[in-house]
């Protein structure tokens, strides 16, 4: 399994602006997954990323969010 990174983990990564559209419509579980991103304390980790380094080590998860990056979202009426 090779962990690729979607569009909301490399807009955090690069500290690029993110359009979520339809906010409302995913399951509970994906907005549970987002509402670290939206804390006044922002935080990421990827959990879903096992990836293991060289050396047999598992790399960090924590994806450092720099105060620049911006979520805006619509809602679907």
């Amino acid at each position: 399994f090779i962990f690729i990174d979607g569009k909301i983990t490399k807009s955090a990564k690069l500290s690029l602006p993110i359009l979520l559209e339809d906010i409302n419509i995913p399951s509970q579980s994906v907005i549970e997954r987002l509402n670290s991103l939206l804390e006044s304390e922002r935080s990421f980790y990827l959990t879903e990323n096992i990836t293991i380094t060289n050396n047999n080590e598992i790399r960090s998860n924590k994806i450092e969010l720099l105060k620049n990056f911006q979520i805006y979202a619509t809602i679907h009426k």
